[in-house]
């Protein structure tokens, strides 16, 4: 294994440029309509929701994109996959609407299922008063990243669609030098959610608690390459937005314009290709740009915080490849 490290000159100008055209493409950005179409299509074979049981699906589950039924996942050829119940796994509950058509006999109601023939007919002739009664019972459904459905059987503008960026190799030992340099700066890295925190789709989450212990947990379902990015882009997180160095007026969507950016730019820099993902991101959250401010001072801190992150990541990376070599041949002397 070998890892050439740049010069301190070659990775600010490398930075520089990243962020710079980055930013300008931001502005330009326009999703293809054959894409949208294609999008809008797959989503309205799923069930509109009532805002109660949106609301009830978001708090089970932030991020759920296209919710359904056992049977109406099955109608479109996708299967339920097995929950983990020791990991907390399992399908969102809403309320469900229940019709019952109930008659009226000898001054009682009763249910017309259970009527007898005899009944049955003078209902039939309108002999029997009838009507119809809702209650709402509680069911379960699914988000489709709870199914056996590949990335490439959902549109490529589905939100919180896993992807497989284009890269170098080397992605393990990427992340674990990111896993010790996070370490190093006091954060938790939880790549199994074993903190048991509800983050839905998220594919990462950054948590600062009241006491300062700073965590960041990944998504159990992330590609490999995916873990590297959001791990970088949560680390910019835990640096530049914790509690002590973040301004209280700053929204939420600068605070995803630094951190996506930075993710693009260190990811690029180690091999990892999420330019058109994080194009797509930054310009979803700002509008392509125009409703963020101060653009050049947001970019300064960016470009900071990446050329300290490549700096400190790469001298992980190192240890991390060294160590791999030596395991490598000690290994091999011994077969």
């Amino acid at each position: 294994m070998a890892f050439k490290r740049k010069s301190k000159e070659e990775i600010k100008e490398e930075i520089t440029n990243l962020t710079s055209d980055m930013h300008a493409s931001i502005q330009s950005y326009t999703e293809s309509p054959e894409k949208l179409k294609e999008l809008l299509d797959f989503m309205s074979q799923f069930h509109r929701y009532s805002f109660k049981n949106q609301a009830m699906i978001k708090s089970q589950y932030p991020g759920a994109t296209c919710v359904g039924s056992f049977k109406a996942f099955s109608s479109l050829g996708f299967r339920i996959n097995k929950m983990d119940k020791s990991k907390g796994e399992k399908g969102i509950r809403i309320f469900k609407p229940k019709e019952t058509f109930i008659f009226e006999k000898d001054g009682k109601w009763k249910e017309v299922s259970k009527a007898s023939e005899e009944e049955l007919q003078k209902i039939k002739m309108g002999q029997l008063k009838t009507k119809k009664t809702v209650e709402f019972v509680m069911s379960t459904v699914f988000d489709i990243s709870m199914t056996n459905a590949k990335p490439e059987d959902v549109p490529e503008l589905l939100p919180n669609k896993h992807e497989h960026f284009a890269n170098g190799g080397y992605l393990d030992e990427i992340y674990e030098a990111l896993v010790v340099v996070g370490e190093k700066r006091g954060v938790s890295i939880d790549n199994e959610n074993d903190a048991g925190i509800n983050i839905g789709l998220a594919k990462g989450m950054y948590i600062e608690s009241i006491a300062g212990d700073k965590l960041i947990v990944l998504n159990e379902g992330n590609t490999e390459s995916e873990n590297v990015a959001v791990l970088i882009h949560e680390l910019a997180h835990a640096s530049l937005h914790n509690s002590k160095s973040v301004s209280k007026k700053m929204s939420e969507k600068t605070m995803e314009y630094q951190a996506e950016m930075a993710a693009y730019v260190v990811s690029k820099h180690f091999g990892i290709d999420t330019e058109e993902s994080s194009m797509r991101y930054i310009a979803s959250w700002t509008k392509n740009g125009n409703s963020i401010e101060d653009s050049m001072k947001l970019l300064t801190e960016v470009r900071d915080f990446s050329k300290i992150l490549i700096d400190d990541t790469s001298e992980a990376l190192e240890n991390v490849m060294l160590y791999a070599n030596d395991k490598e041949h000690s290994e091999g002397r011994s077969m």
